[in-house]
């Protein structure tokens, strides 16, 4: 069993169990199994090709369920250290040749076509 099918059970079987805890939020894993779903299908209909996809989200619940859906979307992720010179994070998803870059705010600079930038907050599933 991989992780994503013990996720994805542990959601079926106890889903108002905490899955995850950040400061003082927390996820319940019916939250994380609707999100991460929901997070999936949205990738799935923006991206047309198998390339990875960059997360450039800090740690926490939001990279967790990002984490989970692009699995979920049967893509690879490439985590993204957004300490890194904006130099070395160009060089990093073009030597990737990643099809996305997921991250909060406005697209940044290093990010260069044909990478999409797609913004959390306008794919995040309620």
């Amino acid at each position: 069993m991989n992780i994503l099918s013990e996720i994805q059970e542990t959601c079926f079987r106890q889903p108002d169990r905490i899955a995850l805890i950040q400061d003082d939020c927390s996820l319940l894993y019916r939250d994380l199994g609707r999100r991460a779903q929901g997070f999936a299908g949205l990738l799935n209909r923006h991206l047309r090709d198998e390339r990875p996809v960059a997360v450039a989200l800090d740690r926490g619940i939001e990279a967790c369920i990002v984490l989970l859906a692009i699995v979920h979307a049967g893509r690879c992720y490439l985590p993204l250290d957004l300490k890194n010179p904006r130099d070395r994070l160009e060089t990093i998803t073009q030597d990737a040749q990643v099809s996305a870059v997921i991250g909060k705010g406005p697209c940044p600079d290093w990010v260069k076509p044909p990478a999409k930038w797609i913004e959390f907050e306008n794919l995040a599933v309620p």
